[in-house]
């Protein structure tokens, strides 16, 4: 399993608790590449949108998910959350072998989730503000 970082401590071979449940045991199988407990984790009708993609269903959900393990999308560390009732943003840095290709090493992106009987209902990625 990869490293994680937070404020530029490395952390051990797992990754740190956000203290929601849904989102570190996402962060996890996320980590884990495991794709059936992440698209498990989404509730029914969920929306996942980054970038050009808008996700309505557990196929496209699941889709998109292949693509990233794929281009292994990896969250390097994160810098910031705020949870403000069913409402998680957090902001960190990813890294990929498609970003390494171009010749960058990180970049900064924001999580936007919103948490409904303990699933995911919206998941939206992209560049930090």
């Amino acid at each position: 399993m990869a490293q994680y970082l937070m404020n530029g401590t490395i952390m051990a071979s797992r990754p740190m608790s956000l203290n929601v449940p849904v989102l570190d045991e996402y962060i996890s199988a996320f980590a884990d590449r495991n794709l059936s407990r992440c698209v498990g984790l989404y509730a029914p009708g969920a929306i996942l949108e980054f970038g050009g993609t808008f996700c309505r269903d557990a196929a496209c959900i699941e889709r998109w998910h292949v693509e990233r393990f794929a281009a292994n999308l990896a969250l390097l560390r994160i810098d910031n959350v705020q949870i403000d009732g069913d409402e998680i943003s957090i902001e960190g840095a990813v890294v990929s072998d498609r970003l390494k290709t171009w010749g960058v090493p990180a970049i900064m992106g924001r999580a936007r989730f919103i948490i409904r009987d303990g699933k995911i209902a919206e998941a939206r990625f992209g560049l930090h503000d």
